[in-house]
């Protein structure tokens, strides 16, 4: 389990910092996520290798395309699935099977919209956990890693400047995330990333918080959280950080009704196929089991 464990947690950090990166759905069609995705990139200058897929296209602004994703070379970073509810199950199963180590799926339709969705992000889920596939999403804006130049998201992303110390910002909803990231910038705060976990169908905040807490970096961690699904975990991983002294400040909403009726636009239907570990994996495939 152990070692299931690490080979998860080696996908997210190579998730956070990719190296190379496959924009599924790739465009140039203003407006489009594939665009807006692509935009981003180009924008930050992205240092790795970046493969794009299309089925329509040839190339895009003079970078040739593949027609799919089994065309991809063995083992990429990232893919950026950039594709509608229908479609995202046949993507993650072969983005397994070019052992492609993390995804991103932006899609929603999933378990936010009741029974049917939360069927289908169920089957991700069991198809991702044969290939240890650190899945982050569905129903999510992405992640920018200002630090790094990987702008992994279809929000409007620009490079900045990111002087050590520097504040990491996670959470399940996009919006908050971008709020705190300019209440934080308009007070001068250098921040290193910004991650939207949305539905947290595989990957969780605990994930994220595990790599941060040892990034010599980070200083600060910011959280906001409409639900803790591994708490013990994550109280351990806060009191590492705090060993360590680095703070991490917790935002929890949902005192309100309009609060609660927001936070369930992530959240999942029911424990049933919940590991002990506190992931949505099936419960013999838990790669947070023995954290």
């Amino acid at each position: 389990m152990t070692s299931e464990r690490e080979a998860f947690m080696a996908n997210v950090a190579a998730l956070l910092k990719p190296r190379s990166i496959a924009l599924v759905g790739a465009s140039d069609k203003p407006g489009s996520i594939g665009s807006r995705i692509l935009g981003n990139i180009e924008r930050f200058a992205f240092a790795g290798d970046l493969h794009l897929v299309s089925r329509t296209r040839e190339e895009i602004g003079g970078r040739a395309c593949v027609r799919a994703i089994d065309d991809l070379p063995l083992g990429v970073d990232v893919a950026l699935l950039a594709v509608p509810r229908d479609g995202v199950a046949e993507a993650v199963e072969a983005c397994v099977r070019r052992k492609v180590k993390s995804a991103v799926v932006y899609a929603s339709g999933f378990s936010e919209t009741g029974e049917e969705g939360e069927a289908l992000q169920h089957k991700i889920v069991e198809i991702a956990a044969r290939g240890d596939l650190a899945l982050l999403g569905p129903n999510c804006i992405g992640l920018t890693n200002y630090r790094d130049g990987a702008p992994l998201s279809f929000g409007n992303q620009r490079p900045r400047a990111t002087p050590a110390p520097a504040l990491a910002i996670v959470g399940q909803s996009g919006g908050m995330v971008g709020a705190v990231r300019m209440a934080a910038e308009a007070r001068g705060l250098s921040v290193a990333c910004t991650i939207a976990t949305g539905n947290e169908a595989v990957v969780r905040i605990a994930d994220f918080l595990e790599l941060l807490v040892d990034d010599a970096e980070t200083s600060v961690i910011a959280i906001i959280a409409e639900e803790i699904r591994d708490a013990r975990r994550f109280l351990k991983l806060a009191a590492r950080a705090s060993a360590a002294g680095k703070a991490v400040l917790l935002l929890h909403p949902g005192r309100s009704e309009e609060a609660r009726e927001a936070a369930r636009s992530h959240r999942r239907g029911g424990d049933g196929f919940r590991c002990h570990g506190g992931h949505g994996t099936p419960r013999g495939r838990c790669p947070a089991r023995n954290a």
